[in-house]
This record gives C-alpha cells, sequence and structure tokens, in this order.
C-alpha cells in the first residue's frame, strides 16, 4: 500500500492529470487495512487523504488545457 501512494506521489510531481484519481483509489486498501485490523485511526487518514485527491484533481481538471474539436472544412 505504501509503495502505491509512493507511485502516486510521483505521479503527482510529474503533473500526471490522472494522478489524484489513482490516490484517491488507493484509499480503498488502507480503508480495508483499517476494518480488517480494528486501527480506526487510519480512517481519519483515509477521510483527509480523500478530501485532498478530490479537491486537488478538481482543481486540475479546472486548469487543465480543453482541447477545442478540429476545425472541419465545407465541402
Amino acid at each position: 500500500m505504501t509503495l502505491l501512494g509512493v507511485a502516486g506521489t510521483a505521479l503527482v510531481g510529474r503533473k500526471v492529470w490522472w494522478a489524484q484519481h489513482f490516490l484517491l483509489i488507493t484509499q480503498i486498501p488502507w480503508t480495508a487495512f483499517a476494518l480488517a485490523t480494528g486501527q480506526f485511526g487510519f480512517l481519519l487518514g483515509v477521510v483527509l487523504n480523500s478530501a485532498i485527491y478530490v479537491s486537488s484533481a478538481r482543481e486540475w481538471q479546472q486548469q487543465r488545457p480543453q482541447r477545442t474539436p478540429a476545425p472541419t472544412t465545407a465541402p
């Protein structure tokens, strides 16, 4: 799980647009771990990290250049 987080952080550093989505998905195993081991303190980390990833993903999406459709030529 830690390796997934490190990989996600590396993707964020490279400004890969889907990195925040990847990191959000990595919270699933952390949730399972917290529930399976009874270490419910990890759930607070899951909630906080998830909020950061969602917020960052929205911000990155707004900053991402929008693709413009290719111009069409009249026949």
